[in-house]
């Protein structure tokens, strides 16, 4: 499995915000146990359990790359199972506007809007 996430590292600093997460980050969070790996034959994500101060948990989708159609319908199904059995209230996706519309159909809605101002 380690394997398959090297494989996809690049693929993944080509999304990712280098100003905030580096390759180098992401691989120590799946190292560590902190994010855990999924992949199919062509996409492949990032999630971890992400606990608010009132010890609620969502799974957090950190990074996805490859294919859309197998990320949602095949990736996706397997995190969420994993998010409720590590007792998790909701799935959280904190991305690009595209994916509000592309996971719609899966019973996703937006929650919040982040604004930010570059300083």
């Amino acid at each position: 499995m380690m394997h398959d996430f090297l494989q996809w590292l690049p693929s993944f600093a080509e999304v990712m915000d280098r100003r905030y997460y580096s390759p180098d980050w992401l691989a120590g969070q799946v190292w560590s146990g902190r994010a855990r790996f999924w992949c199919s034959e062509n996409a492949a994500l990032v999630a971890e359990i992400k606990i608010y101060p009132t010890g609620a948990r969502d799974v957090h989708f950190l990074v996805a790359a490859g294919d859309l159609n197998e990320l949602i319908e095949t990736l996706r199904p397997q995190v969420e199972a994993w998010g409720s059995s590590m007792g998790c209230v909701a799935a959280l996706v904190e991305s690009r506007p595209g994916w509000v519309k592309a996971l719609a159909p899966n019973g996703y809605r937006l929650h919040q809007a982040a604004v930010r101002k570059e300083l």
